[in-house]
């Protein structure tokens, strides 16, 4: 083999090696940048886990301190709830407004005409000690008593020789000169002549001007039987007073009694009536809607038990909305009439 033949070869297995190399470094960056590359995604798979399982703890927690505050405030209006059981609301209505029931209730009548301002039923009015009663006075001896004290307070007689003129009983009238009195009778001088004139033919008007027993007697009188009035209406008001109070505790007594049949029919907690509730959430579109917001019982002025109940319920739209029902109930608290619009 020739020189230049044998440089030729040595040229071209070199250059077969130069390349075998070149794709030898290329096949290795590739190899590289492939196990780079999955690690990369490895990489953001694991840090992506990482953060939903962070969101998912930190949504954990934010749930955790939603229901901690949600009962909180649920302890808080069963507080507030268990309070307001004692007092009966002010305010109410005896219809009902079911704009998103799916049929009325019933047909039920309008009642009659019912106060404006209920009394709430079982709430007894303040009963008081029952007064004792005066013992009557002694009228005759206030009658004399205030009889010599006027005798102290006779103002004086007429002057002795003035005109007078005296009015006489029965009617009629004497005038002349005022001459004095003897004894009983009044000495009255007429030009030339002078006549008696007996108190008792006097009108008392004149006869307590004149005469000082006179005076006396009648203001004493007078007095006592103004006293005497005055007695019998004291002794009036506390026999109306000693019925109020005997009626007072009858009520009492048979509120009591009625609140003790009634009690089983509503709710302790908020003081709904049982039956009426699942009336009502049997003709609603959406009785998972239903909150009860408030109930009161009393009477109407026919004497009828009565409630009416306020509460929250969705509409055929979807809307939360306050709707009122009432119905009439018995002494045992079950419903008689339903009242609907």
């Amino acid at each position: 083999m020739s020189l230049d033949k044998l440089i030729q070869e040595f040229i071209h297995g070199w250059w077969v090696l130069e390349l075998l190399n070149v794709r030898r470094e290329r096949l290795r960056k590739i190899i590289q940048n492939r196990d780079t590359f999955k690690q990369n995604i490895v990489k953001k798979k694991h840090s992506k886990r990482q953060e939903n399982i962070m969101a998912k703890k930190g949504n954990q927690v934010s749930i955790i301190h939603l229901m901690g505050i949600a009962l909180v405030i649920f302890i808080v209006v069963l507080f507030k709830m268990g309070g307001s059981d004692k007092e009966q609301p002010a305010e109410t209505t005896h219809t009902v407004e079911t704009p998103h029931t799916k049929t009325k209730v019933a047909e039920a009548k309008q009642p009659q005409e019912i106060q404006q301002e209920p009394t709430p039923l079982l709430v007894s009015e303040e009963i008081t000690q029952v007064p004792e009663e005066d013992p009557e006075p002694d009228w005759k001896a206030r009658a004399k008593k205030l009889y010599n004290e006027n005798l102290e307070l006779f103002p004086g007689g007429t002057v002795v020789g003035s005109v007078i003129t005296l009015k006489l009983k029965g009617g009629g009238t004497q005038k002349g000169t005022f001459g004095g009195l003897n004894g009983n009778a009044v000495i009255l001088k007429i030009g030339s002549a002078t006549i008696e004139l007996q108190n008792i033919d006097l009108e008392a008007e004149t006869r307590i001007k004149l005469f000082k027993n006179d005076y006396a007697k009648y203001y004493a009188l007078k007095t006592v039987k103004q006293e005497q009035e005055a007695w019998k209406q004291g002794q009036l008001a506390k026999e109306q007073e000693q019925q109020r109070i005997l009626d007072a505790t009858a009520q009492a007594e048979k509120a009591e009694d009625l609140k003790e049949r009634l009690k089983e029919n509503f709710s302790p907690w908020d003081g709904s009536h049982y039956k009426l509730i699942q009336i009502t959430k049997e003709n609603m579109l959406d009785p998972k809607s239903f909150k009860h917001k408030q109930t009161v019982l009393y009477r109407d002025k026919q004497g009828r038990l009565f409630i009416a109940m306020e509460y929250r319920g969705k509409n055929a739209f979807g809307a939360t909305i306050i709707n009122e029902i009432g119905a009439y109930i018995d002494e045992q608290g079950n419903i008689t009439e339903l009242i609907t619009e």
